[in-house]
């Protein structure tokens, strides 16, 4: 992939008025890391949901505000109209528990994202606000799927497990970030017109929106959203980090000092930072609009050409790119699934450091279930009754 090429003293790079259409250069694939699952999803984001739920409550309490809906363009701007909306309710028992569910939407009505959190009336006089934490759900990519499946390799490269892979009913294939970025693992997907596609399912390579203190809040670990900043400043230890950005005037100039901590096959501790960023404007998901823009291994700066909303996502040599599948044996126990040993080599979930396959109607850690209109389920909750 063609990149632009920094002189070894240069410190400040500008991207030109005609950098986000010349030349043309795809994003990077969806289904090849969390970070890239979750960029894709973040900018198809059309619509958002609060709902205000609670043992006790009184709907018939006059001029309640216990639901609300609201668009936008990505992800980013309707969590800030969201932030912007007090709600308000009444409890016929002021000690019960009130839990906020948050909903984040795609044009063909997927929910990409899904948040709760737990409060009483007492918490928040004593702390304010909480933040409603959200995470993402599946992926809905590729059109015309018959059906898919995730292998896990072993060491020598021959097939470990086999999982079949969700197909919504509208052909599309539905992954979970927790296995992308795999660096042991293929997908393999089929066509209705019988044609196979293999994809290798790893890389090739938190500042909450703007609210009012008496709405909401929110926050997905990972992700980082700045108004103007002079400096994007971020040092993960887990998640590769993905950032939103909205300038209010043109020829922006940025510091940008990222990093990532991971641990090397020494056992030393090492700070890396990334060797690009991938910059595209607007940030609703034009392929137009990539720039692919090489880092030096230091603080460096950039300059946004124009009063507009930006998206970044950052890419790393060694940090984040040790994920692999848990390809076998099963031993019987434990729900195991496909699993993935995260970051650092610590074990998300199940025995044998698996996650269960997603069912419909089940959960997975920090997900919601399949939408049930009006329903839950334990883990999880459904779409919000209309």
């Amino acid at each position: 992939m063609k990149k632009t090429v920094l002189s070894v003293l240069a410190i400040t790079l500008t991207i030109g008025l005609g950098a986000f259409a010349q030349p043309v250069m795809a994003p990077t694939a969806p289904w090849t890391s969390p970070a890239a699952a979750r960029n894709y999803a973040l900018a198809h984001c059309v619509s958002g949901q609060v709902s205000i739920q609670s043992q006790t409550m009184d709907y018939s309490f006059s001029g309640s505000m216990t639901y609300t809906n609201v668009s936008g363009i990505c992800a980013e701007d309707i969590l800030a109209k969201l932030a912007k909306i007090d709600f308000k309710f009444r409890l016929l028992n002021p000690e019960d528990t009130i839990t906020e569910y948050l909903w984040l939407v795609d044009g063909e009505g997927h929910t990409s994202f899904f948040g709760s959190v737990q409060f009483t009336l007492a918490d928040i006089a004593k702390n304010g606000q909480p933040r409603c934490e959200y995470w993402q759900q599946g992926l809905h990519i590729f059109d015309n799927v018959q059906s898919a499946e995730v292998i896990a390799l072993l060491p020598d490269g021959s097939t470990g497990n086999i999982s079949a892979v969700e197909v919504d009913q509208n052909g599309h294939l539905v992954l979970w970030p927790w296995m992308l970025g795999a660096s042991n693992g293929l997908l393999a997907v089929r066509y209705v017109d019988g044609s196979v596609q293999i994809y290798q399912l790893n890389s090739p390579v938190h500042v909450s929106p703007a609210q009012d203190d008496t709405g909401s809040s929110f926050a997905m670990p990972g992700h980082y959203v700045f108004k103007d900043p002079s400096l994007i400043s971020i040092l993960e230890t887990y998640n590769l980090p993905t950032a939103f950005v909205e300038t209010t005037s043109d020829n922006e100039t940025i510091t940008l000092d990222v990093g990532g901590v991971y641990t090397d096959p020494q056992g030393n501790t090492v700070v890396e930072r990334p060797y690009s960023v991938e910059v595209s404007s607007p940030a609703n998901g034009d392929p137009t609009s990539v720039k692919y823009i090489d880092l030096p291994a230091a603080a460096s700066t950039i300059t946004l050409p124009k009063k507009a909303t930006y998206r970044m996502m950052f890419h790393w040599a060694n940090f984040g790119q040790n994920n692999t599948l848990y390809a076998g044996p099963y031993n019987g126990g434990g729900g195991v699934g496909v699993g993935v040993v995260a970051g650092g080599g610590s074990t998300v979930g199940g025995d044998n450091g698996g996650v269960s396959t997603p069912v419909t109607g089940g959960s997975n850690t920090g997900g919601a279930d399949t939408p049930i209109t009006g329903g839950s389920n334990t883990g999880g909750i459904g779409s919000p009754g209309q």
